[in-house]
């Protein structure tokens, strides 16, 4: 059970900071008294059916939360309502969470973290700067989100990561090791692992939040993410030793290139290293032999792979695009197969209802 905490809030015409009881905020708005504006508050530990706790995490009920705001404010408020929102879920995980975890803050960012004030500064920093170039480099097709910020969780220990982003797997399958999760369901935000080596994964996973809104395939996706990733720190080319080229070599065929297209081999354990350094090789090859992508990537579905649109907009097929760099071989994306109708039972009778 989470205790009531006090709830802060911050007038949005003065920006003066306040302490609300719940009792105080189940009345929905507060005047502050610096400026005399009403502004609308949100307590959401009190909105009905809207937690639950699961892996040991609270976890909000986002759909629950989100009627709330659109039955009971003004559109103009959601924004601010959202932030308050946001603040209250990263208090309860800090408040499980325990230890040195502290919350900072940036214009578009709620960073938790053990890290030292400077240190969690320095963090926000790398945040504002990578999607300030994520935004240059992928133009008008990165989502501008506006209401709440974004949230990373950054983790100092590894079970507990695991044990967080658990609940946002599958219950049953495969997966391969972690070094970092956009996690898009409810409200999207990040959870990284213990590393010294954040920057590269918060660019990957910022490119990820920067193209939620585009249902494309996950291998263009990833692809996406990776060269966006090296472009913005400044790193260039494909890393691919010799023994990775063989990998390469040795483990795609007609039928496991299936999975590559579908995305299923990227939580694979076996294939998923394959796929991410196959996905970045062909966007990279794409980037430089076709030019601009932009309709090409707005305009690809996962269900034919972006074959359509390869076709369309790049003159090109995914076969093609794929012996780029694999070579020659039968690397066209199939249809996925439809699954056979179960027969009906015969009744005994015809049905009456």
């Amino acid at each position: 059970m989470l205790p009531e905490t006090p709830i802060t809030v911050n007038c949005p015409k003065c920006r003066a900071g306040w302490q609300l009881t719940s009792e105080e905020a189940r009345l929905k708005t507060f005047t502050c008294t610096d400026c005399n504006t009403t502004f609308g508050i949100i307590d959401i530990l009190n909105i009905e059916n809207a937690w639950k706790v699961a892996e040991d995490f609270p976890r909000p009920d986002w759909k629950c939360i989100r009627e709330y705001i659109q039955q009971n404010y003004l559109p103009s408020e959601h924004p601010a309502l959202w932030h308050q929102a946001a603040m209250q879920w990263v208090r309860a995980i800090r408040y499980i969470l325990g230890g040195d975890y502290r919350i900072s803050q940036s214009p578009n960012f709620i960073v938790l973290t053990t890290k030292t004030p400077e240190s969690a500064k320095y963090v926000l920093q790398v945040c504002e700067n990578a999607i300030r170039k994520i935004r240059d480099l992928l133009g008008d097709l990165a989502w501008r989100w506006t209401n709440g910020k974004h949230v990373i969780f950054m983790f100092e220990d590894v079970d507990l990561y695991y044990r967080y982003i658990s609940y946002f797997y599958a219950p049953e399958g495969e997966f391969s090791q972690s070094g970092g999760m956009f996690l898009s369901r409810g409200y999207s935000h990040t959870a990284l692992p213990p590393t010294r080596d954040y920057v590269p994964t918060i660019i990957h996973e910022l490119t990820h939040l920067s193209l939620r809104h585009l249902q494309i395939p996950l291998w263009l996706n990833e692809g996406l993410a990776m060269n966006t990733e090296n472009a913005v720190i400044g790193r260039s080319g494909i890393r691919l030793d010799g023994d990775l080229a063989a990998s390469h070599e040795t483990y795609w065929n007609a039928e496991t290139i299936q999975d590559f297209w579908s995305g299923k081999s990227f939580s694979h354990p076996d294939a998923s290293k394959l796929s991410y350094s196959l996905a970045q090789a062909l966007v990279a090859n794409m980037q430089t032999d076709c030019g601009d992508l932009h309709d090409f990537i707005k305009d690809a579905k996962p269900s034919d792979a972006g074959e359509s649109s390869a076709k369309t907009h790049l003159g090109v097929t995914l076969n093609e695009v794929a012996a780029s760099f694999l070579g020659e071989g039968d690397w066209t994306p199939r249809p996925p197969q439809p699954v056979p109708d179960k027969p009906t039972p015969q009744s005994p009778e015809p049905s009456t209802a």
